[in-house]
């Protein structure tokens, strides 16, 4: 996140902040790379225009303010000094490298189709919407209302305009995912129907040629658990914490697995229900001691009994089983 002096854009941040995260690979990051995760036009390097577009002139802005720098295969960011320190927020109390001390927020990016404008219909979401949603969840720690803050201060952490943001908050608004109230804004959580609106994170596996060499990876994505488990409780608690939960959660995929549940489908519901629990401490006691069994029960039990397609899960009614208990869960 910027400070009230950063004058840089709000997408040039997403990429410095994006070279940031990835600064922990220790390898030079892909332009393109860049466009994919964070949903920036790809653009052009301008070589023979002379002038550059998309992510390339994001970055050439970040290499005039010495914040990032070309490498072989790539680009790498450079930790700020002097007076550009003042440009970004740091997390308080955090030890390590540069990289990880440098505050920022969480950004799914938008699912392809999304943006564009059926007939006769209006954009459902715009990426700087998107943006603004993961902003002020992450100001308000996942815990649904934030408050004392503005759309002016909205604006300023953003690095946009305030009509951005009042354009953002209006879709969110009818997406049901923020609404104001006389001393802040009220949060809601993602849907089934609304999770659609963003791409699923996901990591892709190589094959083995028939020598034994690699291939590239396979057309059908594997889905990383682990991965989203710790992108959903990022800033909720200590990373030792989130780690127990881990196999916790992940020791019931053989179990939706073979209630036909895909991994997709737990990946919905990762994502829609952990949020909402306290913390990590919570999560873990609600998966390992049979909470979620319960949970899981009970869906599978009213499934079948009103299923109109017998033999599909339905990942809507286990989410909201365990939405319904997860705010209350204490270890």
């Amino acid at each position: 996140m910027t400070g009230k002096k950063c004058p840089l854009s709000n997408d040039v941040v997403k990429v410095y902040s994006f070279l940031a995260y990835k600064a922990r690979d220790g390898r030079p990051v892909r332009p393109a790379l860049i466009s994919r995760r964070t949903g920036l036009e790809r653009g052009r390097s301008g070589e023979r225009t002379g002038r550059a577009r998309g992510v390339p002139r994001h970055l050439e802005a970040l290499i005039a303010e010495g914040l990032a720098r070309k490498a072989e295969g790539g680009y790498e960011a450079i930790e700020p000094t002097g007076d550009r320190r003042e440009w970004f927020a740091w997390k308080q109390g955090k030890d390590g490298d540069w990289h990880r001390r440098l505050a920022t927020y969480r950004i799914y990016t938008i699912a392809p189709g999304v943006r564009r404008k059926a007939a006769g219909e209006a954009v459902r979401l715009t990426q700087s919407a998107s943006d603004l949603y993961f902003l002020m969840a992450s100001l308000a720690r996942w815990e649904g209302k934030l408050h004392g803050q503005t759309r002016a201060g909205l604006a300023v952490l953003l690095g946009v305009s305030r009509p951005t943001v009042a354009a953002g908050l209006a879709l969110l608004q009818k997406l049901d995912l923020v609404n104001p109230t006389g001393h802040g804004f009220a949060l809601g959580y993602s849907s089934v129907e609304t999770l659609e609106l963003w791409r699923d994170r996901k990591a892709t596996t190589a094959r083995k040629g028939p020598r034994g060499g690699a291939r590239p990876a396979a057309s059908e994505p594997v889905y990383d658990l682990a991965e989203i488990v710790r992108q959903s409780l990022e800033g909720r608690g200590r990373k030792d914490d989130i780690e127990v939960a881990i196999p916790a959660i992940l020791a019931h995929r053989q179990t939706l697995a073979n209630a036909r549940y895909t991994d997709e489908d737990i990946t919905k519901l990762l994502i829609g229900t952990l949020p909402l629990f306290p913390g990590p401490h919570e999560i873990w006691f609600y998966f390992q001691t049979g909470g979620f069994l319960d949970a899981f029960t009970r869906a599978e039990a009213e499934h079948r009994a009103n299923a109109k397609l017998p033999g599909r899960p339905s990942v809507d009614l286990l989410i909201y089983k365990v939405r319904e208990v997860a705010r209350q869960v204490r270890c």
